[in-house]
């Protein structure tokens, strides 16, 4: 009988031994594969930023040479798997999803990795991940239903901000395409309130911010650029997210933040992340054909307001002739009928008198001595001059291809807003160092508060400017 207890104990103790050694094998095979899967992770990280970064390192590339070096850089990672990662079916979904998620690093749509992907949400409805880079994967590939789909997928499974903004993109991008406004107009709601949930739900993510920026960009040109504050939001949560994680890496932030600082005639720290985007990527969206031409424009509109219009001078002196006999006594507050029809006592002003911001209570009276071509349309850009022989220039918006001035035409506008523009070298690589672009501007948010020849501009010279945000998946 103790001989049998004593072999019992042995067989205990033996046993305690086996699943001890079992259990340190199996825990250090967990070890080595978490550590594998870091330094693969850490690869694709470093694989991102070489995508991302590949401009600011190989400046005068080509996307071609841009999309095969990212390739060369992403195929190894293939290999980098750890092996343990097949066998069963959730394994074989985990390692479908790692070829899919590393096929998915580069530039332009892969077959390959739309097979790996659709496998591992077959084998794995759950994975979240996987139908947001199945989305992302379509999206190159121009299935854009399929791709909102995806991400719709996703976020019935884990709603994580990346795929909140990835959804909130593809919606925009989306609605430009569709003719049905009410269908349009959905659209975009839903893309702001998941812009607004993806700040509500990773506060640190500089994606959500960017993401927050284009809803209230595309929300303020959709309302007809009436509530500013709504261009406000738009420009804060840009800036936000220039300070959090490698968002400041994405040329499509900075030419978003761009757009939205060059229809507020911010033109100094417009050039500037208009530059960065071109560092980040020139053919983005045109980025750099974007940057030259505004340097073009701002420096064409300076030198018009410096040399009057290059107009003669005996013409100049006519213009200015004509003005002091019909402008009213600058002393004396004058009654007018202002563009939109409203009556008010207003006081006549010449272009050296009023100050910049908005001048309430005043008009201005000039003749046009110029018309600035304007590459990107708009604004449309005149020169004019005062009875004093001053000039300004003055950019109008919200105007139509029924709109426009000619040499010699008289206007009158009330409430002048003077914006002061002021680009040196650093802004603007096209300057030498002695030069710099200075120049004082009135903005005219539509036509239909300008006065011409003394008539007010019919209404089909009125049309709301249209800029989309161009975010990438």
């Amino acid at each position: 009988m103790r001989i049998l207890v004593d072999l019992c104990g042995v067989g205990v103790i033996a046993v305690h031994f086996i699943l001890r050694d079992w259990t340190a094998y199996h825990l250090n095979r967990v070890k080595k594969r978490f550590a594998a899967m870091d330094a693969l992770n850490e690869k694709i990280r470093e694989a991102e930023q070489f995508r991302d970064r590949y401009y600011e390192y190989h400046p005068g590339s080509k996307f071609a040479d841009k999309s095969k070096a990212v390739r060369e850089k992403v195929i190894p990672l293939l290999q980098d798997i750890p092996l343990e990662i097949r066998g069963s079916s959730s394994l074989s979904a985990e390692h479908s999803l790692l070829c899919g998620r590393i096929l998915n690093i580069c530039m332009e749509y892969d077959p390959k990795c739309e097979k790996h992907l659709t496998q591992a949400v077959k084998l794995n409805p759950y994975l979240a991940e996987a139908w947001k880079e199945l989305g992302e994967c379509l999206w190159k590939k121009n299935d854009h239903e399929a791709a909102i789909d995806c991400f719709k997928k996703s976020l019935s499974r884990e709603r994580t901000a990346k795929c909140m903004c990835a959804l909130s993109s593809a919606l925009r991008q989306h609605a430009l395409m569709t003719t049905d406004k009410k269908k349009r107009d959905e659209m975009r709601e839903e893309a702001a309130r998941l812009c607004a949930e993806a700040v509500r739900v990773d506060s640190d993510s500089g994606t959500a911010w960017h993401a927050l920026g284009n809803s209230h960009l595309t929300d303020f040109f959709a309302k007809g650029q009436i509530d500013e504050q709504i261009m406000k939001n738009a420009r804060e949560a840009y800036e936000k997210a220039l300070t959090l994680g490698d968002e400041y890496l994405s040329a499509d932030l900075h030419l978003n933040y761009a757009t939205a600082l060059k229809f507020d005639q911010d033109y100094r720290k417009c050039l500037e992340h208009l530059h960065i985007a071109c560092t980040r990527d020139p053919e983005f969206f045109d980025a750099k054909e974007r940057y030259e031409g505004l340097c073009i424009f701002l420096a064409r509109l300076s030198e018009a307001v410096e040399r009057k219009g290059k107009l003669k001078t005996k013409r100049l002196l006519e213009f200015q002739k004509s003005l002091s006999q019909i402008e009213p006594n600058r002393s004396r507050a004058i009654s007018m009928r202002l563009a939109d029809g409203e009556k008010r006592t207003l006081k006549e002003a010449d272009f050296g008198s009023i100050r910049e911001g908005l001048n309430e209570d005043v008009v201005i009276v000039g003749k046009v001595v110029g018309v600035v071509p304007n590459p990107d349309a708009i604004p449309f850009a005149f020169v004019g001059c005062d009875k004093n022989g001053t000039c300004l220039a003055f950019t109008v918006y919200n105007f139509s291809q029924n709109f426009g001035m000619i040499i010699g035409d008289l206007f009158s506008l009330a409430d002048p807003f003077v914006i002061d523009v002021d680009v040196n070298e650093i802004h603007c690589g096209r300057l030498s160092a002695d030069h710099r672009i200075k120049f004082r501007a009135v903005r005219i948010q539509s036509p239909h508060v300008l006065l011409k020849n003394g008539k007010r501009m019919s209404l089909d010279c009125v049309a709301p400017c249209e800029i989309a945000s161009t975010y990438t998946l």
